[in-house]
Formats: C-alpha cells, sequence, structure tokens
C-alpha cells in the first residue's frame, strides 16, 4: 500500500521483491512491469549497479517463464549493456532446469536462446548439443 509513494534510498530493492513476489504468484505482467521500474530506478543512482544487475537476470527468467522472448530480446537490446547478455542468461536458466530434471523447461529455453544467438555463436553450438543430450535421454532417437 505505501509502496507507490515510497521514495527512500531502499525503493530499486522493494521493487525488485515485489516484482518476485508477483511472479510466486504468476502475475507474470506485474512482474515484468514492476521489474522493468525496479531496474529503471536502479539505474539512477551507481549504489545500485549490482541490484541493476540481479534486476536484469531476474527480468530474464520472468519473460523467458511467460514466453515472451521476443519482448525480451528486445527489451535487452533497448536496456543496452551486454548483447550476449540474454543469451548467457537464457544457458544458466536451461542448466538450471536440467539439475532441477524440468526436462521440457530446459528444451523451451534452450530453443528460444538459439532464436536470439546467430547461427555461428559458440554458446548456440553448445545449446545444440545440450538439446541433443535431451533429445537422447528423452528416448526420441532410440
Amino acid at each position: 500500500l505505501a509502496l507507490p509513494r515510497y521514495q527512500g534510498n531502499a525503493l530499486p530493492r522493494l521493487l525488485q521483491k515485489k516484482a518476485w513476489s508477483h511472479y510466486r504468484m504468476k502475475q507474470y505482467d506485474r512482474a515484468v512491469s514492476t521489474m522493468k521500474t525496479a531496474i529503471a530506478e536502479a539505474g539512477k543512482d551507481d549504489r545500485f549497479l549490482n541490484l541493476r544487475d540481479e534486476a536484469l537476470r531476474d527480468m530474464a527468467v520472468f519473460m523467458t517463464e511467460a514466453g515472451r522472448v521476443d519482448e525480451a530480446i528486445a527489451y535487452f537490446r533497448q536496456v543496452g549493456g551486454d548483447k550476449e547478455f540474454y543469451a548467457k542468461t537464457l544457458e544458466r536458466l536451461g542448466a538450471q532446469y536440467e539439475r532441477n530434471a524440468e526436462t521440457q523447461k530446459a528444451v523451451q529455453v534452450y530453443e528460444s536462446l538459439l532464436k536470439t544467438a546467430p547461427a555461428e555463436d559458440e554458446a548456440t553450438f553448445r545449446v545444440r548439443v545440450k538439446l541433443f543430450e535431451l533429445d537422447l535421454r528423452r528416448g526420441q532417437y532410440a
């Protein structure tokens, strides 16, 4: 209730936590919107550079989970930073899903990464190998 009027030093951190609350309640649109605000607020002060990087990683997760890959690509191009940031984040997210035995989500994330990365990119090769390994585990080439 009080958060919309709060303008103190902790605003970026509070917005990030609020975005995670929306995400956990499967309110993906609100989570993405709130995280965008957190990233914008964190960018205004050098003290929040680490928070901004963390929030950008969170944003990649939120948008990918919501199936908004094309929007995510456009957003990360607009925000600037490392042009491979989104691809690197997707690769890490896919690996996390693999460790959690969520194969279908890992495949979805890796396929999203293939849309974003150039065909001759090193990450693309690694992802293609991972997708092949996942297909083998699922018995699709047996």
